[in-house]
């Protein structure tokens, strides 16, 4: 079963969706409302590609649009321990886990993907996730080039976060990465202004 493509949703629970007019009345939310810092989360080829203008790019865009901070490991500075200590050292500090997931399962940390440890790992801490996944017959990014078995692992792990509990946004551009990204970070802003609590 597809999962939703307009909304993102919060792995608290599943709340009814804020309509887009609900937003576009509510112009200075981005003002007024605390600053988050995003941790994005993504394999190396999303922040490289499409060549012009990558996923990456509109996602920092979207972020910042939103009036938050970004955190993402292109940033981390060198430390002396474990690239895995480092992520989980960041996502201590992070508000909100954006996971942008396409075909490529990417750089192997303690058995997984750098991206799916970072996953597990906000989910462990409670952090807010969004979640998007670029379709598979994007025209935006080549098909992936990777062994069979980190194929099958990418096929398992997108899987799985069909079945995580949480609303998933699908994309299949970076434009509709940039505005499904915004809108979610403002959808969240009123429901923390409702009372609800990010973690």
């Amino acid at each position: 079963m597809r999962h939703s493509r307009r909304y993102s949703a919060y792995s608290r629970s599943h709340r009814t969706p804020i309509a887009p007019s609900e937003l576009l009345r509510a112009p200075n939310l981005a003002r007024c409302s605390p600053v988050w810092r995003v941790f994005l989360s993504h394999t190396s080829e999303l922040r490289e590609l499409p060549p012009d203008r990558s996923f990456v790019t509109a996602a920092e865009m979207a972020v910042m649009r939103a009036g938050h901070a970004v955190v993402d490991m292109a940033y981390f500075a060198s430390r002396d321990c474990a690239p895995q200590d480092s992520c989980r050292m960041m996502l201590l500090r992070a508000d909100v886990l954006v996971a942008i997931v396409g075909d490529r399962y990417g750089t192997v940390v303690d058995d997984r993907s750098c991206t799916e440890y970072e996953f597990d790992t906000a989910t462990d801490l409670g952090l807010t996730r969004l979640v998007f996944l670029v379709d598979s017959h994007t025209s935006f990014l080549p098909p992936a080039d990777q062994s069979a078995v980190d194929r099958g692992r990418q096929v398992r792990f997108r899987s799985r976060l069909l079945t995580a509990g949480i609303t998933l946004t699908w994309v299949t551009s970076p434009a509709e990465l940039e505005l499904s990204l915004y809108q979610a970070l403002m959808e969240l802003v009123l429901h923390v202004r409702c009372g609800c609590r990010l973690r």
